[in-house]
């Protein structure tokens, strides 16, 4: 639309030019006018058409941005999705069940995490050769992952890794897998875990989503695969429009972007695409990608043409018509005396002027502009012959400051480089007179062909220029110069201006420096230290051989750069800004005169040297453990500069560290440690023997070990003890010593003697133990062993094969099993093989299940004999290194309580069947009441039907006896019709007519709503299975609402506001229905008290609603009657209590339904009222069986 704008402006704006321009050219004020008004609408016509351009492409990229910025808010959900998996993966590997690789305890988390998102196709767990041991859901086939790409990449490269899309064996769906390898301590993969992504993740990230008719969404994989595809339009996608976006979105670099594609639908489409990567520097996973119709976004763009040309049209005539009446009163007239003016100023008149000058406007400015003009003439050529002279002034002052400047000056010609102009002082260092120099180039004067070459160069650049030379003089000396040349204008005429320096002894100096620098880098490469020295600005400016190897650069890599160039970032970044500091600080005291303390860190020495350690990288890749010294310097330029030198002391360091290993693992040993001279002088202690006696260690260096006697031993065992160590021989045993507060202690003693290389015994080593707490639970030990000898249950432990370790006498008695019988077989399997969860596996550390295990079983006695038994089992920990040794298990004799228990359960049935049948018992007459209705009315009609149907069999009787005389006896013809019509008359056959199917319609609504009745009654009754089952509770409702009709109607009205997409819900079905006839009849009850209250004949109001809440199904039924007492809201389920009349009820519906709803159903049952407003029970049950 817009391109043919664009196109009808173009003609209309070149036939306007080629109409107006022949007209001015003929001289036409109007013609002018017209061209002038043109001209001045054409930047409008032009703006407005550029606007319209630019509308049209902006609104083509706030379409593009849109695009990629939906592609990209859906790939950042995708990716967030994956960064919970991934978090989700590694959460798992650290969770005790999956490290100890327990499979039932791994299946089990594993099933609540698939039925807790159904976003995934299925979660597993493997070992590293590709067996999985945990997997969910539950498959009957074998899996083999070791050939998939995720598993493949996963061992290679023991990170994250992604698969291809496949189709799922289980669901039929197309999912992608990741795969997430734990690695132990050692580095090596320990499990692998596993969890596919299902392609209806992606409804999630297109929910929601408002797009054109004709859009397409996909999701392709790595390799084209399409995983998720949907157009929003009735026509379909072929599998090319699939092959060739994807070809399009593999093909270019960049991971997000725009593109245009004409699809097999013939629509054409702007795509967005996003590529999905698990990193930076790995192949795309998934390709996200959205096409709109271009045709949604030419829309806007056509309506805001139209309106802008219309605009246009609409200005441009109304300026022609303002432009053609204007013209001839404001300007024409005036137009006319401006020239005659004009005419008598070309002729020399000065005194002419224009009569409208004392008018007001831009005429009136223009006349008197005019006026002022002629008057200024004169004055203007007096002051165009004093400027020339005060130009001629000037040039001979600038050629005075040329000829008297001592630098050496030439003014050169920019084309060639001819000499055009020397100053005295080029004359006098190059010895050429000025007539020579003007028959020369500049570049004559240079010595080698290369220069020559480049200055000529320099001319052609067209620039102001600065280089180096070397010029020969008329004498033939060879000199350096530095010549600056630049561009100067003298009158209209652009000459180069050049000022040429003599630097021959500035060359030699340099020559000469170069020559000790050379020297000084021979000294310092001998010097098998890296050595190097930096500038101000933190740039290394010279370095030794050392230095260059060390961190494996060349010279020329090094010089001129900065440390970030040279060593790793982290260094750099830490050490680069202290020198700049170093050196800052060196300038700074410099410049005061003195040498100013440095910043903290430097040593205060003579030369402020900076000293420290640090951990660097060779060119090997080792890192080593340098010592850096240094120091700053002030160079003769008054320039701060840094010299350093670095020692490699890595070999020191790692004795010192060896060292302090050692005495660090002496000092925090668990065990104290003391080491004393020949005499038994303490000279060494750790803080475990000051914790141990209780004195500091300054307390104890220098005492005896005898100092800390308990005086509990005599003479003959100490002699013993020292006879022993004195030998050479290693004491050890256990001995009582006392700490400083006098308190004894035990502890366990080893006494090493240590030999010099003489073999002369110098020093001994005392290692002591603690044991006060071993030897107080060997106390307690012997305690709790009579405690379970004497224990009325049955207590046996076994180690985590079964083998029994031990058992008390309550057990033998109870068994008859002594520890011999159980000693070598396994206990659990034999005494708990109706108890425990599985019996297969020999060792018990396979089976997460055993170790801590609750409930009731039977075990067989020796001689045979079932008892009904409580086991309660438990692991046995040792909490110092957290490890399970073995398995208690507590068994108590529940063969009485069992019996009673079953008695009571008996008596609750019994109960429950009791209420049942009274809440039958309560309907019968209402349900009787409900059938009498419709059974009543049924046979009025029967009977009225059956009266009808003889009037009109014997009227189809005289009809059949007509149709036989027809043709053989008129007379009897016309006797036989007079009878009929009579008869029509006598059974009014009209009101038969209409009242017969009337009749026969109310019966069959009147046997409807008996079978309704019927069939509400047979279901509700219906006993059930006796298991939970998928029930449809808003069916089981409006049944049991049918069924308690009676109970209703005459006090209420129910409102049945049941979820049409309720989920079946898995419940005891028959008890169900219970629960909500109770509350429904208890509501009409309380209904119909309010009304008595309120001695008021309108209804009350029952409603009934269901809803699908998360993992709950909800059910509420709310009555507007006199709502609960606040004395009677605690008791409210309690048996037997009850507000009604003893008539009314006997008080178990509210308790029962409790039992039934929290009890059997692991649900909730809790409600809401307030007096005189009414109340709401609420009912909850669990959707997970």
């Amino acid at each position: 639309m817009w391109n043919i704008l664009e196109f009808l402006i173009s003609i209309f704006v070149i036939f306007l030019i080629c109409f107006l321009i022949p007209l001015a050219r003929k001289g036409s004020l109007k013609s002018i006018l017209f061209l002038l008004v043109f001209i001045a609408l054409l930047p409008s016509i032009l703006i407005i058409t550029y606007i319209g351009h630019e509308l049209k492409n902006y609104e083509t990229e706030r379409t593009n941005q849109n695009v990629l910025g939906l592609v990209n808010i859906i790939s950042a959900n995708h990716k967030q999705v994956v960064s919970g998996l991934r978090l989700l993966m590694e959460t798992l590997a650290l969770l005790p069940d999956f490290q100890e690789e327990i499979p039932g305890k791994c299946a089990a988390i594993l099933a609540r995490i698939y039925e807790q998102d159904k976003i995934y196709g299925s979660v597993f767990v493997s070992n590293p050769d590709g067996d999985l041991f945990a997997v969910a859901p539950a498959v009957k086939h074998k899996i083999e992952i070791r050939e998939r790409k995720y598993y493949v990449e996963a061992i290679k490269t023991k990170k994250f890794s992604v698969g291809e899309s496949v189709v799922s064996k289980s669901s039929g769906l197309s999912v992608i897998h990741f795969a997430y390898p734990f690695l132990g301590a050692d580095e090596k993969i320990k499990m692998i875990i596993g969890v596919s992504l299902a392609a209806k993740h992606f409804d999630k990230l297109f929910k929601g989503v408002q797009l054109p008719q004709g859009t397409s969404l996909n999701v392709f994989d790595g390799k084209g695969a399409l995983m998720y595809g949907s157009l929003f339009s009735d026509k379909a996608f072929s599998g090319e429009d699939h092959a060739e976006i994807f070809r399009v979105m593999s093909s270019t670099k960049s991971d997000t972007g725009v593109f245009e594609l004409k699809g097999m639908d013939g629509i054409e489409r702007l795509y967005g695409y996003s590529k999905i990567r698990l990193d930076r520097d790995s192949a795309p996973y998934i390709y996200f990608n959205v096409g709109i119709p271009y045709e949604s976004v030419q829309a806007n763009i056509s309506r805001m043409t139209s309106y802008v040309f219309l605009l246009l049209v609409i200005a441009f005539v109304l300026a022609l018509l303002l432009a053609w009446g204007m013209g001839n009163t404001l300007i024409l007239s005036k137009i006319s005396e401006m020239i005659s003016a004009s005419q008598k100023i070309t002729q020399g008149d000065f005194s002419a002027r224009i009569n409208f000058a004392h008018e007001r406007g831009d005429f009136a400015r223009l006349a008197k502009a005019f006026d002022e003009m002629a008057g200024s003439l004169e004055s203007r050529n007096a002051e165009q012959n004093e400027t020339e002279l005060k130009l001629r002034e000037s040039n001979f002052r600038n050629r005075q400051l040329f000829e008297s400047n001592n630098s050496i000056m030439m003014l050169l010609e920019p084309k060639d480089g001819s000499i055009v102009e020397v100053n005295p002082a080029a004359v006098e260092f190059y010895g050429f007179s000025e007539e020579e120099f003007y028959r020369m180039k500049i570049y004559d004067l240079s010595v080698l062909p290369g220069e020559k070459n480049a200055m000529r160069d320099l001319f052609f650049l067209d620039k102001s220029f600065f280089a180096e030379f070397s010029h020969t003089l008329k004498s033939g000396e060879i000199r350096n110069v530095e010549l600056r040349a630049s561009y100067v204008n003298v009158g209209t005429q652009k000459i180069l201006h050049s000022i040429i320096h003599d630097i021959t002894e500035r060359k030699k100096v340099e020559a000469e420096l170069k020559k000790n620098l050379e020297f000084l880098q021979i000294m310092i490469d001998v010097i098998p230290n890296p050595i190097f020295c930096k500038n101000k600005q933190g740039k290394y400016n010279l370095c030794n051989s050392a230095f260059e190897k060390f961190f494996g650069k060349k010279r020329d890599d090094i010089i001129g750069h900065t440390v970030y160039d040279v060593v790793q970032w982290d260094y750099a970044e830490k050490y680069h800004q202290m020198d700049i500091d170093l050196m800052r600080q060196k300038e700074q005291a410099h410049e005061s005169g003195g040498e100013a303390l440095l910043s903290a860190g430097i040593n205060d020495r003579k030369e402020k040297q900076l000293t420290y350690e640090a951990r660097l990288k060779n060119a090997e890749g080792v890192e080593k453990c340098i010592f850096f010294r240094k120091v700053p310097y002030i160079d003769n330029q008054d320039n701060a500069g840094m010299i350093g030198i670095m020692f490699d002391i890595t070999d020191i360091k790692s004795k010192e560290e060896d060292l302090n290993l050692i005495t660090a693992a002496l000092e925090a040993a668990a065990s104290a440690v003391v080491i004393t001279d020949i005499q038994a002088h303490i000279i060494w202690a750790n803080y475990a023997f000051a914790d141990l006696s209780g004195y500091s260690l300054d307390e104890v260096i220098g005492k005896k070990l005898g100092f800390f006697k308990s005086g509990l031993y005599n003479s003959f065992f100490y002699k013993a003890l020292w006879d022993t160590i004195l030998s050479g021989k290693v004491w050890h045993g256990e001995i009582i010593n006392k700490k400083k507060d006098g308190a004894y202690y035990y502890e366990d003693l080893t006494i090493t003697p240590v030999r010099h290389e003489s073999g002369k015994i110098t020093h001994f080593i005392a290692i002591k133990q603690d044991i006060s707490s071993r030897k107080k639970m060997e106390e307690e030990l012997m305690l709790v062993h009579t405690a379970l000898e004497g224990a009325m249950e049955a207590i046996i432990t076994t180690d985590m094969y079964g083998k029994a370790t031990y058992l008390n006498k309550a057990f033998s008695e109870l068994f008859g099993y002594k520890l011999a019988d159980l000693k070598d077989i396994n206990a659990l399997v034999l005494l708990f093989q109706n108890t425990l969860p599985d019996r297969s596996h020999s060792k018990l550390a396979q089976v997460g299940d055993w170790l801590v295990l609750e409930g009731e079983g039977t075990i067989k006695s020796k001689d045979g004999k079932d008892i009904a038994i409580y086991l309660r089992q438990t692991p046995i920990i040792i909490e110092e290194r957290n490890i399970i040794s073995g398995i208690l298990s507590i068994i108590t004799d529940i063969t009485d309580k069992k019996a009673e228990r079953e008695r009571q359960a008996l008596i609750e049935l019994q109960l429950r069947q009791a209420q049942k049948l009274e809440a039958i018992g309560q309907l019968a007459a209402g349900i009787a009441h409900e059938l009498n209705t419709p059974i009543q009315f049924v046979g009025d009609n029967v009977n009225f039907l059956h009266d009808s149907f003889k009037d009109i069999i014997s009227l189809l009787g005289k009809y059949h006896e007509l149709t036989r005389n027809i043709g053989e006896n008129a007379e009897a013809c016309k006797e036989m019709a007079a009878e009929i019509t009579s008869k029509f008359e006598e059974i009014d056959f009209d009101y038969l007519s209409k009242e017969i199917p009337l009749a026969i319609e109310q019966s069959l609504e009147g046997i409807k709503r008996i079978s309704d009745i019927v069939v509400a009654m047979k279901d509700f009754s219906h006993p059930g299975s006796g298991e939970k089952k998928l029930v449809d509770v808003n069916k089981a409702i409006t049944n049991t609402v049918t069924v308690a009709r009676n109970e209703w109607k005459y006090v209420a009205d129910i409102k049945l506001e049941l979820a049409p997409d309720m989920h079946p819900v898995p419940c005891y079905e028959g008890e169900f229905k219970q629960v909500v006839l109770n509350i429904l009849v208890n509501a009409s009850h309380a209904i119909g008290d309010a009304l008595k209250k309120e001695n008021s004949t309108q209804k009350g109001t029952i409603t009934v609603k269901t809803a699908n809440d998360g993992e709950w199904a909800s059910i509420s039924i709310s009555d507007t009657g006199t709502g609960i007492p606040e004395g009677a809201k605690g008791k409210v389920f309690d048996p037997f209590f009850t507000t009604k009349e003893t008539s009314k009820g006997t008080g178990q519906g509210l308790a029962i339904s409790y039992d039934v709803i929290v009890n059997k159903h692991k649900g909730k049952l809790y409600f809401e009222t307030e007096i005189n407003k009414g109340t709401t029970f609420f009912i909850r049950l669990p959707m997970k069986i």
